[in-house]
């Protein structure tokens, strides 16, 4: 009992003068970069090429919105996917100039208010339509193509995959 009372003696001398001692841990915590891409509304769809000013100046598909969660600055690419193309009745059997991401154009919404950026051509299969910072919440934006095909490209069915990838800057 002798070293109980003590230790209770040391105690409240301690607590007297102030004096306090305590011990410390320390812990870690990773967080992760987050970017996450969603599809909030919209499918692209093509309006039928009618003559020969659709052919020539182009045709505008419909606006696909989406929304950008991130804790980190971000950029969305685009890309043109492998072109699937079927031969028409009255058009050549073998398609020798086929549609291409040459024949693409892209406008960014950046703030989903049907305002777009200037139309932008692809200069390969892949592009990066929009970049932006970390933000406390969800960026939201719109994109349209432009598809002008002209009078070189052969007359045929196509199947024009798009793919969207969001990263971290």
């Amino acid at each position: 009992m002798t070293l109980v009372n003590d230790i209770k003696k040391l105690l409240i001398t301690m607590l007297l003068l102030g004096i306090t001692c305590f011990t410390q841990a320390q812990m870690t915590a990773d967080v992760p970069v987050f970017v996450d891409i969603q599809l909030e509304s919209g499918a692209i769809t093509v309006p039928s090429f009618a003559g020969l000013s659709d052919l020539t100046n182009g045709l505008l598909t419909s606006a696909v919105l989406f929304k950008v969660k991130a804790n980190n600055d971000w950029k969305v690419d685009t890309e043109i996917g492998s072109i699937i193309l079927t031969p028409v009745p009255g058009g050549p059997a073998s398609i020798l100039h086929p549609l291409t991401f040459s024949n693409f154009s892209y406008m960014v919404s950046p703030d989903q208010d049907d305002v777009y950026d200037p139309a932008v051509v692809f200069t390969s299969t892949l592009a990066t339509i929009l970049t932006g910072v970390k933000q406390g919440y969800d960026k939201k934006f719109s994109v349209k193509f432009k598809i002008t095909p002209g009078l070189s490209v052969d007359p045929a069915a196509y199947t024009i995959p798009i793919i969207y990838t969001i990263s971290p800057l």
